[in-house]
C-alpha cells in the first residue's frame, strides 16, 4: 500500500500543481490584459495631448521646440485644402458659404439651402456672361447659369 498511496500523493501533487500553474497563467493573461488595454488607449491620450497643445498654441506662443510640429501641421492642412480645391475643380462644383453642400459652378443659388452662391473674384481673363457674372467659353451663344443671350454681346467678351 505504501507505494500506492506514494503515487496518490505524487499524482495529487501533480494535480495541485497544475491547479497552481493554471491560476497563474489566468492571473499572468488578466494582468497582461490589463495592460495591452491601457496601451490602446496611450495612443488616442497623445493624440488628443497634441490636438490641445495645437490649438492653444497654434499662433506661435508655445515651445520653441515644439513650433516645428507646429508648423508642419500647418503646413499639411494647406496641401490638403490644395488637394481639396482641386478636387471641387475636377468635379466643377464649388461650395456653398452657407451650408457646405457642392453646388455645381456657376450656379446663382445653392440646391440645398437655397442661399445665393457668392462668387470668388477670380484673375483670370476668363470671358463672363455680361447679366450673371458666370463663366463662358467664347464659343457659347447663351450663359448655362441664366441663359443669357451671348451673341449680343460677343465684342464684349472679347475685349
Amino acid at each position: 500500500m505504501p507505494l500506492l498511496e506514494q503515487i496518490g500523493k505524487q499524482i495529487n501533487d501533480l494535480g495541485q500543481r497544475a491547479v497552481t500553474s493554471t491560476g497563474t497563467f489566468v492571473e499572468v493573461t488578466r494582468l497582461n490584459d490589463s495592460i495591452n488595454s491601457i496601451r490602446l488607449q496611450l495612443p488616442i491620450q497623445y493624440r488628443k495631448l497634441g490636438e490641445a497643445y495645437y490649438s492653444l498654441f497654434n499662433d506661435g506662443s508655445g515651445s520653441p521646440e515644439l513650433q516645428s510640429l507646429v508648423d508642419a501641421i500647418n503646413a499639411s492642412f494647406t496641401e490638403i485644402t490644395k488637394y481639396q480645391d482641386a478636387i471641387m475643380k475636377a468635379k466643377g462644383v464649388v461650395q456653398c458659404q452657407s451650408c457646405g453642400a457642392e453646388v455645381t459652378a456657376g450656379s446663382l443659388f445653392c440646391s440645398s439651402c437655397g442661399a445665393k452662391i457668392i462668387r470668388e473674384t477670380s484673375k483670370d481673363d476668363t470671358p463672363k456672361c455680361h447679366r450673371c457674372g458666370a463663366s463662358v467659353s467664347v464659343e457659347d451663344s447663351f450663359c448655362m447659369a441664366c441663359g443669357a443671350d451671348l451673341r449680343e454681346n460677343k465684342t464684349e467678351m472679347e475685349e
